[in-house]
């Protein structure tokens, strides 16, 4: 049955991945049996330096209990039977229902350009509600579709519980960062819909102005007029302490031209700035070698 219907198999048997002392041992057995195997043509073993040093990491995995199951942790449920009465198993481990389930189909969903992040957000919350509902159904009755003559059994009404306080899509930045960066939290009577832009994003992160990376030219021109002043490096070393830059950025903060900054936005987008002033550099070193070619190149003779 394992080699003819491994399907059927994995439907309608658990599974079980042993424990680190168990499964250490047979994982060594299989490295080291097949990764010293040679193939028959070129002779080259069928792991070289790169794939024995995978194996170590894999190994240390295995050995911290990480792939092992947690005991006393229940991973199979049943949602359903087959045509002949048998039970159908459904396993909690893995990333195949993220993966397939999740993943692949918001990616079809969502829109491809142009999209505000409301648009984005409502796109993201829509997807969400009709996960949820279908996803809670299938693993209830095995059906896709509930015809309307099926009565679910079990089943809870979510209504009667507390809301969560979980927040889904784009969240809000905590008060804490907010004070460790110099942010102030949100308040519509401050925001002008003629001047501020990325309103409802300000609105659902709780912020006076919109948290995005360094994306406009008025912002970019900012970061490179604060690396000239060494804004960003308090003690004067030339280390640039990225707390203290967004704290003295987002006092700059406009809401029009500028907008609020966490310390990794600024981070990640000096990577690209010591980027561009590189390739600056370089064309300026070789700017009259470079023309001096060129007009050789475009002379008539």
């Amino acid at each position: 049955m394992l080699h003819h219907n491994p399907k059927w198999l994995w439907k309608h048997c658990k599974h079980v991945i042993p424990p680190p002392n168990e499964l250490m041992s047979l994982v060594k057995e299989v490295y080291s049996t097949y990764g010293p195997l040679k193939d028959a043509k070129t002779g080259v073993p069928l792991f070289n330096d790169v794939a024995w040093e995978a194996t170590k990491n894999v190994l240390k995995v295995i050995q911290q209990g990480l792939v092992s199951d947690p005991p006393g942790v229940p991973l199979y449920y049943a949602y359903g039977t087959d045509k002949d009465g048998l039970t159908l198993y459904r396993c909690a481990c893995g990333t195949n229902s993220t993966e397939g389930g999740v993943h692949r189909p918001i990616r079809a969903l969502m829109p491809k350009s142009g999209a505000s992040p409301r648009h984005a957000h409502m796109a993201l919350l829509d997807f969400i509600l009709k996960h949820n509902l279908q996803v809670g159904t299938y693993n209830w009755t095995a059906r896709l579709i509930v015809p309307t003559s099926h009565v679910i059994t079990g089943w809870v009404n979510g209504d009667l519980y507390s809301p969560t306080t979980e927040v889904l899509g784009i969240l809000p930045v905590p008060g804490s960062i907010q004070a460790e960066v110099g942010m102030t939290e949100f308040n519509p009577d401050s925001l002008d819909a003629g001047q501020h832009q990325h309103r409802y994003l300000a609105k659902v992160q709780n912020t006076c102005f919109a948290v995005i990376s360094v994306h406009s030219k008025a912002e970019k021109d900012l970061f490179s007029e604060m690396m000239a002043k060494n804004s960003f490096s308090p003690s004067g070393n030339g280390l640039p302490n990225w707390k203290h830059g967004a704290k003295i950025w987002n006092e700059k903060a406009n809401g029009s031209t500028i907008f609020y900054k966490l310390h990794e936005h600024l981070r990640a987008y000096h990577t690209e700035w010591v980027s561009i002033a590189n390739q600056k550099l370089t064309q300026a070193q070789s700017k009259e070698i470079c023309q001096a070619v060129d007009k050789r190149i475009r002379s008539e003779q």
